[in-house]
């Protein structure tokens, strides 16, 4: 059985979210892992606001949404069109420009660079600092080289 979080392709993403809704429930299924928590005090008790997307934590008291504390947080642009750059920025072997991102999820090129670099920021903050695991594949690498060639210490 294949992994719902996981995408094969962009065809495959924009089969499994069509709009915005979708892409923000799943969105919450991969943070939350289908338990929400307040990103105020880490809670469990927390309850849904009826008719909204927003929560309400039981215990701080604080309204909060799906987005809250994360990098898509105070975006008003969709969690779909998120999604879609977060799926392009990694599966661009060569990186994506802020211009060609612009044209392939219809936005400014302003918006586009400001979340390549929110992207780029989650990342840095949380993405690489765990170790691989599996296989691990690495391109155009050279490790190693004879000792001659290697700096000398300067030393005073």
């Amino acid at each position: 059985m294949e992994n719902p979080l996981e995408f094969d392709s962009l065809l495959d993403l924009f089969d499994r979210i069509p709009d915005d809704k979708a892409a923000t429930e799943y969105f919450a299924l991969v943070r939350w892992d289908g338990e929400p928590e307040c990103p105020h005090c880490e809670s469990k008790q927390v309850y849904k606001r009826s008719g909204r997307t927003s929560y309400k934590c039981g215990s701080c008291r604080k309204e909060f949404t799906v987005k809250s504390k994360t990098v898509f947080a105070d975006s008003k642009v969709g969690m779909r069109k998120w999604l879609i750059a977060v799926y392009l920025m990694i599966s661009n072997k060569k990186g994506l420009s802020s211009c060609d991102l612009s044209r392939k999820v219809k936005i400014t090129q302003k918006t586009a660079w400001y979340m390549i670099q929110r992207i780029q920021h989650a990342f840095d903050i949380g993405g690489f600092e765990t170790p691989a695991y599996g296989v691990v594949e690495l391109d155009e690498t050279y490790v190693g080289g004879k000792e001659k060639n290697k700096h000398q210490a300067v030393i005073k």
